[in-house]
């Protein structure tokens, strides 16, 4: 059955008809949902008082403290920083290249806008009840790869160049470009100041701060992406997928596509993953962490 999925085609399917998964975007979605599990994975374990706290009395448990300031160090490294922003720009370029494929992504734009603002009021009532949990989430990645979805959305209903795509997507890099240090304030130490990272919602989202937050400037947020950096991946990465498979089909069908299916399944719903995987992290850890005394 799976590999039905990914057998050639002889003609272009009909509109009214899905088209078949690609099996190397699939794979490399999944691959990066693998990193991504591993790199919260790091985030939970360095910060384990951003969500458990200890019922004992005391600092808590020794090996506790040791492996949490390990990844600690570990997260906040620059190695690391450079990696996640490879991996994570890798994976909004495989998002552009989607929407290339897709008929329908006015529709995926705003469903996914609206799963984003859920998850911001989720994330505040969880801020709110849970102690040491602290979220601020003004415009998270979810929200970005909406906007941006619907701004490609917006774009293909009047024209579907290749030209057109790569146009836009290059506007979209060189403006964030422009933007992203316009009217940066440096410290005492030459670091630059962040007026919006740890301000007030209403201060946040207010005009001309707005601005800032959609160029990159002024983040805020525990899951910040700037919709016009975002934007410029979608708009490339479908000129891209327009160069690549301007016939809809695969370039590589290996014979070891069945032995990698739970990466393929993680790549297919990528979505559901993204949604999931912190919330199995601290599953994972609160197994471990309760019976030393720990809770949430």
């Amino acid at each position: 059955m799976f590999m039905r999925s990914y057998e050639k085609t002889t003609a272009l399917p009909s509109r009214d008809k899905p088209l078949g998964r690609i099996f190397e975007l699939d794979f490399t979605r999944g691959c990066l949902m693998v990193l991504l599990f591993f790199y919260h994975a790091a985030y939970s374990l360095g910060s384990p008082s951003d969500f458990f706290r200890y019922t004992k009395g005391g600092d808590g448990v020794a090996w506790v403290n040791a492996s949490a300031a390990f990844f600690h160090a570990f997260w906040y490294s620059e190695p690391l920083l450079i990696f996640q922003q490879l991996f994570s720009s890798l994976f909004l370029f495989l998002c552009g290249i989607s929407c290339g494929f897709s008929r329908h992504n006015a529709r995926r734009g705003y469903l996914l806008l609206w799963l984003s603002m859920i998850e911001t009021i989720f994330l505040a009532t969880l801020s709110f009840y849970v102690s040491g949990f602290h979220a601020q989430v003004y415009i998270g990645l979810l929200h970005a790869i909406s906007i941006a979805i619907l701004i490609y959305a917006l774009v293909d209903h009047f024209s579907k160049s290749l030209w057109v795509d790569f146009g836009f997507g290059i506007f979209f890099t060189l403006l964030f470009a422009l933007t992203y240090n316009f009217g940066v304030k440096y410290d005492i130490n030459g670091l630059p100041i962040n007026p919006l990272r740890y301000s007030d919602p209403t201060e946040a989202l207010s005009w001309p701060n707005i601005w800032y937050l959609f160029t990159g400037y002024a983040t805020a947020g525990s899951d910040y992406w700037s919709p016009i950096r975002v934007s410029a991946f979608v708009f490339l990465g479908a000129a891209t997928s327009k160069i690549l498979y301007p016939t809809k089909k695969g370039l590589w069908e290996p014979k070891f596509a069945k032995h990698v299916e739970p990466i393929l399944f993680m790549g297919r719903h990528s979505l559901l993953v993204y949604c999931a995987e912190q919330f199995i992290v601290l599953a994972i850890m609160w197994c471990v962490l309760a019976p030393f005394g720990y809770t949430f």
